[in-house]
């Protein structure tokens, strides 16, 4: 008899950036923060299989470098950076491994160890939480009745950042540039590009508004600058077209996301 084996997985990996919701698994909170001083200790974390089958899946701590562009590249323990250190070191996770029929929900619990000896900073690791199901066989036919085949089965992965503060650290963010990024293909509507500037020991977290005198008109929520990066670009579709804002003075405001204060806010004619 044959084998004939369609090799491996295919490893479908996504990575929160602005909302806890991704292929095939959704998932709440979308970023954990953990202050060492304080008495909380865990986090509960609920994941939900929005597939229509059983999926098995397995929880893991995994380290980033946040690119500019807000894009994540996987790092060893190697090369951890002393001014961006890794939290896996000080996290557990429970369970690390669960099957969850469709449509149910697990609670998974991140907890933090004690680090009296640790220098102050901010630390941060993901929270990994992959699928693992295995291939099924692929019926034969009387085609291939001696062949025996794998189907390649798309395993989707999500991704929380874990964040641990431990003593004085400080976060102060400046808006560095904004520019004209085009227009929308699918509804022809302006698209502003926002680079923001991290100063500090720690990483910024907030939102950017587009304001057009008092109107919203374009705005990005839950937005991090790593300690890996000191800028962040991000592109913001606004609600109207590039021809309605010819000439228009707008203000791009960058909110605390943690008090909702105007941190920074700049002026830009377009």
């Amino acid at each position: 008899m044959r084998i004939k084996i369609f090799l491996g997985f295919l490893l479908c990996f996504s990575i929160m950036a602005t909302a806890p919701v991704f292929a095939n698994i959704a998932i709440t909170p979308f970023f954990i923060d953990f202050d060492a001083a304080s008495n909380k200790r865990v986090v509960s974390v609920r994941l939900t299989n929005t597939t229509d089958t059983k999926q098995t899946y397995r929880a893991h701590f995994i380290n980033y470098r946040q690119n500019p562009d807000g894009s994540l590249v996987e790092l060893t323990k190697d090369q951890e950076d002393p001014a961006a250190p890794f939290a896996d070191t000080y996290l557990t996770v429970s369970p690390r491994q669960f099957s969850i029929g469709p449509g149910i929900m697990q609670t998974v619990n991140v907890g933090r160890k004690p680090m009296p000896s640790a220098p102050d900073g901010e630390y941060v690791s993901y929270l990994m939480v992959r699928e693992i199901t295995p291939p099924t066989p692929i019926e034969q036919t009387e085609a291939s009745d001696q062949e025996f085949g794998v189907n390649i089965k798309a395993l989707y992965a999500a991704a929380i950042p874990v964040l641990l503060v431990k003593g004085q650290v400080t976060a102060a963010t400046a808006i560095a540039g904004v520019e004209s990024a085009g227009t929308s293909t699918k509804d022809n509507n302006a698209l502003i590009a926002v680079t923001l500037e991290r100063k500090g020991t720690r990483s910024s977290y907030g939102s950017i508004q587009i304001m057009d005198g008092r109107n919203v008109v374009g705005e990005i929520k839950n937005l991090r600058v790593l300690l890996t990066t000191k800028t962040r670009r991000v592109v913001i579709q606004l609600k109207k077209p590039e021809s309605e804002l010819k000439g228009r003075a707008l203000k791009v405001v960058f909110k605390d996301g943690r008090t909702g204060e105007t941190i920074t806010e700049e002026k830009a004619v377009f």
